[in-house]
C-alpha cells in the first residue's frame, strides 16, 4: 500500500465514490412526515447535512489523491475532522427529533 491508497484503493476512486454518495443522499433525505414539524435550521441539517459529510471526505481524497505538500496534507485532515463534526450534527439532530417523536406516542 503507498501513500495514494486506502484499503489498497487509491484515494482518487475514494474521492469518486464519495461524491456518488454525495449526490446519492441529496437525492435520498429523511423526509418529514405529515405531522412533523421542523424548525428551518432542522430542514437545513436534514436536507444537506449528510450529503455534506460526503463532500467532504470527497475532497480529503481527492487532495490525498493528488497533492503531497504538508499543507494540503493538513487541510486534508481538516476536511475529515469537519466531515466528522458534520455526521455528528446531523446523528444528534436525527436522535432528537426520534426521541420527540417517541414521546408523542
Amino acid at each position: 500500500m503507498n501513500e495514494h491508497q486506502f484499503m489498497e484503493l487509491e484515494y482518487i476512486y475514494w474521492s469518486l465514490i464519495c461524491l456518488g454518495v454525495a449526490v446519492l443522499y441529496y437525492i435520498l433525505w429523511p423526509k418529514p412526515s405529515a405531522r412533523q414539524v421542523r424548525t428551518v435550521w432542522q430542514r437545513i441539517i436534514f436536507r444537506y447535512f449528510h450529503a455534506l459529510v460526503w463532500i467532504f471526505l470527497a475532497f480529503s481524497c481527492f487532495l490525498k489523491a493528488f497533492f503531497v505538500h504538508p499543507i494540503l496534507m493538513l487541510l486534508s485532515d481538516l476536511l475529515l475532522l469537519l466531515g466528522l463534526v458534520t455526521y455528528l450534527i446531523f446523528i444528534f439532530t436525527f436522535l432528537h427529533e426520534k426521541r420527540k417523536m417517541m414521546r408523542k406516542h
